[in-house]
């Protein structure tokens, strides 16, 4: 069934639009915060505790990031409700505040997202749920392709420089503070994880709450509002402890880490720090895992200048959202899914999806007496319960097990499994999950699929045979890689990253390499030995271009060409002064390792979430 696109943005219709006295932050105030509690249920602790940022004396040696990780974590612990963990926040911290005033509740990752799209430093595909409530709330939620995953090959260290650096409350996981503002003539509401607080703020606040507090270990034993969860006049998705501290912003601590070759995205991490209000930034550069030089910088002015010099930006960014709102309210269901897959526009898909009904074991008072949805939103406990549970995300997806493994899959994009599906359909009217036996680096090739195909540079090494069973598992899934690129459209592909082109594109250039060396591998260009010449040339731009395209990259480009041809001296003379071709995978040096650069594998991201 062909997807009813209700509206089509173009980037270049939101140049120098939208109302610059609006293309600033404005009344901003925090509301909530919380962390996930480590049990059986789901539960949050409101205001929960923050990790305190402590880092040791002296050099740091860590070890390279492991084991498996959260993408999403509200998503994961709460799929069909991921914002109901902030509405749950807000009642429990502050009940006083007007839900009527607010035009947009959204997780920071979203705003981010749509900032990329507006500025074309991205062309990673996307999706977000967006849903009008009530007629005018707008409710954007994040969707991802998964909510866990688990790391493989080197990804950085800075996960693990997180944990070394900071204190977190025993059994708690994730810290996310919840704050409204003014932007765009919007009244938003914006959830995001927050990596850690600064100590002596802390301890000033701690003073006026508890003066009998004379330490921060102390205060997180003692400092307990109440030992019993919330009871609202409803049964919540989750369980609410009041348990924890209020943290003031001016303490708020944002940590990215970073190899030593390679300068932070400055761009990429004021736009972060901007979203949420973050004062402060600490940097962590490394060499081999060894982090010698770790500073905390006051962002305030840096913030407030990045927001005065992009106000052409921020315009478009209050327009886009506008115009996002109301298509969506114009919609017969007022739920739709806008939907990003790279170039210069992004659709609104209308969504079959519809509203939650109240559920018959939601809908009972605490006296037991039966209400109706009518009644719902006579109380404002039962606003914020509406308002979660219509925050599903979109069921576009099937479960099916690949080997041992459970998967969420759009497989409209893998023929093969798109068959199978059709076929289980067929011989049956029950819906049963389908099931298929093991295919080798299955893992890598979804990723690919769903991410783009530069991904698969970072789940393997560099050994060849990897990459011809990878070849050989998309051949096997139907899934056309070069989608009928030639020569010449992949080398311009490779291109697109480069200052003379109009429109820089570092994604859309990485993909093109990985697509570069499944037409070697596979001959798609009929014969290899007719365009040697060529295609020694678009290996030698790819070696050469470091700052494009990173190690791993370079490395199994070069590694493939050697492989399927014969350099010449002089050939070989020339990859050499670019690139030394490394058969063991293992140089780290020349990864990137952003904690808040979200270029969805540079894993550890505030707007993403640790676990083991």
């Amino acid at each position: 069934m062909v997807s009813q696109v209700i509206a089509t943005i173009f980037r270049s219709d939101l140049n120098d639009r939208g109302d610059p006295a609006h293309a600033t932050i404005t009344d901003f105030k925090y509301l909530a915060s919380y962390n996930w509690l480590d049990s059986e249920t789901p539960t949050i602790l409101v205001p929960g505790f923050p990790p305190l940022w402590s880092p040791p004396a002296g050099a740091l040696k860590l070890e390279p990031d492991s084991g498996r990780v959260y993408i999403d974590q509200n998503a994961a612990r709460v799929p069909d409700a991921p914002l109901d963990p902030l509405f749950s926040a807000i009642f429990a911290q502050s009940p006083g505040f007007e839900m009527d005033s607010v035009d947009m509740i959204t997780d920071r990752n979203n705003i981010r997202k749509l900032l990329r799209f507006l500025d074309g430093s991205s062309s990673d595909s996307f999706q977000i749920q967006v849903e009008i409530v009530e007629g005018k709330r707008a409710l954007f939620t994040r969707i991802e392709t998964e909510n866990t995953t688990f790391i493989q090959g080197f990804q950085g260290y800075g996960r693990n420089f997180e944990k070394a650096c900071t204190k977190s409350a025993i059994g708690t996981s994730g810290y996310y503070r919840i704050v409204s503002f003014s932007f765009g003539g919007l009244r938003c509401v914006v959830r995001n994880e927050t990596d850690a607080y600064i100590d002596h703020v802390l301890e000033r606040t701690a003073v006026q709450k508890d003066a009998s507090t004379d330490s921060v270990s102390h205060l997180l034993e003692r400092f307990q509002l109440a030992g019993s969860p919330i009871a609202p006049a409803y049964t919540p998705k989750i369980t609410v402890k009041r348990e924890g501290i209020e943290v003031d912003c001016s303490s708020i601590l944002e940590i990215k880490t970073r190899a030593a070759s390679k300068s932070i995205d400055t761009d990429e991490t004021i736009t972060q720090l901007w979203i949420s209000q973050t004062p402060n930034l600490t940097s962590g550069y490394y060499v081999n895992g060894l982090f010698n030089d770790v500073k905390v910088r006051d962002m305030t002015q840096n913030v407030r200048d990045w927001e005065k010099s992009n106000q052409k930006l921020l315009c478009s960014l209050g327009h886009l959202l506008n115009q996002i709102i109301q298509s969506v309210k114009r919609s017969k269901n007022q739920v739709a899914v806008v939907r990003y897959e790279g170039g210069m526009k992004l659709d609104i898909i209308a969504s079959k999806h519809n509203k939650a009904p109240v559920r018959s074991e939601d809908a009972e008072l605490q006296d037991g007496n039966q209400i109706t949805e009518d009644k719902l939103t006579e109380k404002k406990e039962d606003q914020y319960k509406t308002l979660a549970q219509t925050s599903t995300t979109s069921a576009t997806k099937t479960p099916i097990t690949i080997g041992n493994v459970r998967y969420e899959i759009d497989v409209s994009r893998i023929p093969r499994l798109a068959s199978l599906v059709l076929d289980s359909s067929d011989q049956s009217s029950q819906s049963t999950e389908i099931t298929y036996g093991a295919i080798p680096l299955f893992d890598v090739a979804l990723k690919g699929i769903e991410s783009g195909y530069r991904q698969c540079f970072r789940s393997i090494s560099s050994n060849i045979n990897l990459y011809r069973t990878l070849c050989d598992t998309y051949d096997f899934l139907e899934v056309d890689v070069c989608k009928g690129r030639t020569l010449n459209e992949i080398i311009k592909d490779l291109k697109a990253a480069q200052d003379y082109d109009e429109y820089r594109d570092k994604s859309k250039a990485r993909d093109a390499a990985f697509k570069l060396i499944y037409s070697m591998l596979r001959d798609t260009f009929q014969s290899n030995e007719k365009h040697k010449n060529a295609i020694f040339n678009a290996v030698l731009f790819v070696t050469s271009h470091p700052g494009t395209f990173k190690w791993k990259t370079r490395n199994a480009i070069r590694a493939v060409y050697e492989n399927q041809f014969m350099p010449s001296v002089k050939q070989r003379a020339n990859l050499d002064q670019w690139h030394k071709l490394d058969s063991s995978g293992t140089a780290d040096t020349d990864e990137d390792d952003v904690t808040t650069d979200e270029e969805y594998f540079d894993w550890y991201d505030s707007d993403f979430s640790g676990c083991s």
